[in-house]
């Protein structure tokens, strides 16, 4: 996507099934915010300092890729736990993917997850109960890493029509680690810490990668959706 000063990223489409109103709306929230930023970026800060952005212009980029990852997570969130439910139902590879995962992490590790089961045997609906277990299994951390997201598009058989660039991911993820868990501070010659310097076109780059392969996944689920309600 090309961008100006005033915008990283605009949603593909407006019109999906129902059940990805939630979703689309908080990617849409995500997508507004950065964009907000990013225009603020362009505005009036003030003059530079050398040559190089003001503090205040580099957390605004921090604050981009920041508010890009808490958008995919939550878009992605909101797609499994509004979405799951018809897709095992009634999708046979998806129910298959289900099934893999309650064989390898639950009935193979009994001594660790056995209390999970047990939850979902004694639970009114015992379907329900298991399938709510696999989506506890997917949400229950955070999705902000290429092979979590990977991992996701596999459970959702999804995996084939979305098109993952791990490095770019990786690299846009590894930038969000830095700013959440390190303050973004790095050891510098003198072995002083100090604060990366971020570059606006990488990482306008990684905010549109990650609000990129949100939009990619509504997109996919939402024409996974439209053929399984098709066919029942």
């Amino acid at each position: 996507m090309k961008k100006d000063n005033k915008q990283i990223y605009k949603l593909r489409s407006t019109k999906v099934d129902e059940m990805l109103d939630d979703s689309k709306h908080r990617l849409e929230y995500g997508i507004e915010s950065v964009n907000h930023l990013y225009g603020l970026y362009h505005g009036p800060q003030g003059k530079k300092e050398k040559g190089a952005p003001l503090q205040i212009k580099q957390d605004i980029l921090r604050a981009m890729v920041v508010i890009a990852g808490a958008a995919l997570d939550a878009t992605i969130k909101g797609i499994v736990k509004s979405c799951y439910y018809e897709l095992v139902t009634h999708e046979e590879d998806v129910r298959s993917e289900a099934a893999k995962m309650i064989h390898r992490d639950v009935l193979k590790k009994l001594d660790d997850h056995g209390e999970m089961l047990a939850g979902a045997m004694l639970s009114k609906d015992l379907k329900e109960g298991l399938i709510d277990l696999v989506i506890e299994d997917i949400t229950g951390e955070s999705l902000q890493s290429t092979s979590k997201l990977i991992e996701v598009a596999k459970k959702l058989c999804v995996d084939k029509q979305i098109q993952i660039n791990k490095r770019e991911l990786n690299e846009a993820f590894i930038a969000r680690n830095q700013i959440i868990h390190e303050m973004d501070l790095e050891t510098s010659a003198k072995k002083k810490w100090d604060r990366r310097r971020r570059n606006k076109k990488d990482m306008a780059k990684y905010a549109e990668a990650m609000l990129n392969i949100a939009d990619d996944f509504i997109q996919k689920v939402d024409a996974r959706l439209k053929a399984c309600k098709a066919k029942h």
